[in-house]
């Protein structure tokens, strides 16, 4: 709480002998006149405020809230001190006439300037977001032509084949997919394409969030092959990809093709050679050595 510097009539003042109030007009007519501007106007206390009131019976003070509304109604002098006779709703206060530091109050209903403000700030945070929502189309746009570009690079045009290295959702590794378009939704891209059996696939290729073509290319090769892998692998190994179930004999990139990545490779090394063990989810690993499955677990 601050109590205002020019806030009212000392006691002292008041003990001086005067206990009527004289018109400034009698005795500073010049003085009169600049204060007497401000009567009928009415403020609004900036700050908690102790205020002089009951001037005939004694000026006590009290503690006026903040945003505390008060007109003044007439200049006065108490004692020798240029004051303003103020009207709180039918409450009288007095408040040093000279000097009046207008930055102390407001002329305006702080609850009219506080609602004026809230409707500047939302009027702001739309426009913040239109501009947001401008940008994110531009970005995603670049996103899209970003990857049509590099697929074109890549010589992926409607009609090119591509195989799944790794499941993608429903879809098992070595699925074919017959490339048609990239469709953009959003924040994202999707390459899609049709399925031997009938239907068709979606497969997220980028998100708009602006990154190297080199991730792009890291991402697209880990999804997709442009020729069969597996061309002359055995017939054992690519049904058990199909099934999503390891084979015995499998290499490590046929297990990605079965199984997908491993949430975990532990490796051991010894004189046989380099072990590992693929941790997948629900408990499920798979055991290599030198490179080839020779164990699964459950």
């Amino acid at each position: 709480m601050r109590i205002v510097a020019a806030v009212l009539v000392t006691t002292a003042l008041l003990s001086a002998g005067c206990s009527t109030y004289k018109p400034l007009a009698d005795t500073n007519p010049q003085l009169y006149q600049s204060l007497a501007a401000r009567v009928g106007k009415t403020y609004y206390l900036r700050e908690f405020t102790s205020i002089y009131e009951n001037g005939y019976n004694g000026l006590t003070w009290r503690i006026r809230p903040k945003d505390a509304a008060f007109t003044i109604r007439r200049v006065v002098t108490i004692g020798d001190v240029p004051a303003y006779e103020v009207e709180f709703g039918v409450e009288k206060g007095y408040l040093y006439a000279n000097p009046f530091n207008e930055s102390d109050y407001s002329i305006e209903d702080p609850a009219i300037a506080r609602e004026r403000e809230k409707q500047a700030a939302a009027e702001r945070q739309k426009a913040f977001e239109e501009l947001r929502a401008r940008k994110l189309v531009e970005v995603e746009a670049a996103e899209a032509a970003k990857v049509d570009q590099f697929l074109a690079d890549l010589g992926v045009k409607p009609g090119k084949a591509l195989w799944l290295r790794v499941p993608y959702r429903s879809l098992s590794g070595l699925t074919r997919i017959t490339f048609t378009k990239t469709e953009k939704r959003k924040r994202e891209v999707f390459l899609i394409g049709k399925l031997d059996g009938g239907g068709e696939a979606e497969v997220l290729l980028s998100y708009s969030v602006p990154g190297s073509a080199g991730e792009l290319e890291l991402y697209f090769n880990m999804l997709f092959s442009t020729k069969d892998p597996s061309r002359g692998w055995s017939k054992r190994v690519v049904d058990g990809i199909k099934r999503g179930a390891p084979v015995i004999g499998m290499n490590s990139e046929q297990l990605r093709a079965a199984m997908g990545a491993p949430r975990d490779v532990n490796e051991t090394v010894g004189v046989w050679g380099e072990d590992e063990q693929w941790v997948y989810s629900n408990d499920r690993y798979v055991y290599l050595r030198n490179g080839k499955v020779y164990a699964m677990q459950r």
